[in-house]
């Protein structure tokens, strides 16, 4: 299972590529009003059609959802949340709620891949929470984006 966390104009096209690869995606948002809009059937993103969305809910790979025990058992988690700039650094704390969230959820070989803006670097100073000190951290690839209306979305492979 693929785990997206940001059901936004990274993460929703993201997912619904995902699905139409063939993969069971759980497109986690923090935004309640996000996931219901989503669970209904309606596109929020000029990029994701309604007809689009409609396909991927009814193939039974994409879950919406606002809860974290969702997204136990993942396979793959992608991080496409904010990194917005604060006095010219990017804010992180997005980033580590992210990872907070899904650390209870982690598996022994679970892979992650964060997509941060063009400009910003991967995020060097998120350590694992505390309760995954003692264990390694999993391996995190990185994949760029960029926002234009239809543009096609590249197939993206998360490992190590």
């Amino acid at each position: 299972m693929v785990v997206i966390v940001g059901q936004g104009y990274v993460g929703l096209p993201l997912a619904m590529r995902a699905v139409e690869a063939g993969f069971s995606v759980v497109g986690y948002d923090t935004d309640e009003d996000r996931i219901k809009r989503l669970a209904a059937g309606e596109s929020y993103v000029e990029d994701i059609t309604t007809e689009a969305l409609a396909a991927a809910l009814a193939s039974g790979r994409y879950r919406p959802s606002s809860q974290t025990g969702d997204c136990a058992g993942f396979d793959v988690a992608v991080v496409t949340v904010p990194t917005p700039l604060r006095e010219g650094n990017p804010d992180l704390s997005y980033i580590e709620s992210a990872a907070a969230l899904l650390a209870p959820h982690l598996s022994p070989e679970p892979r992650w891949c964060w997509s941060p803006p063009p400009i910003q670097a991967p995020p060097r100073s998120c350590s694992a929470p505390s309760s995954r000190r003692d264990r390694a951290w999993p391996p995190v690839a990185t994949s760029t984006w960029a926002t234009a209306p239809s543009a096609s979305i590249p197939a993206t492979r998360c490992g190590a």
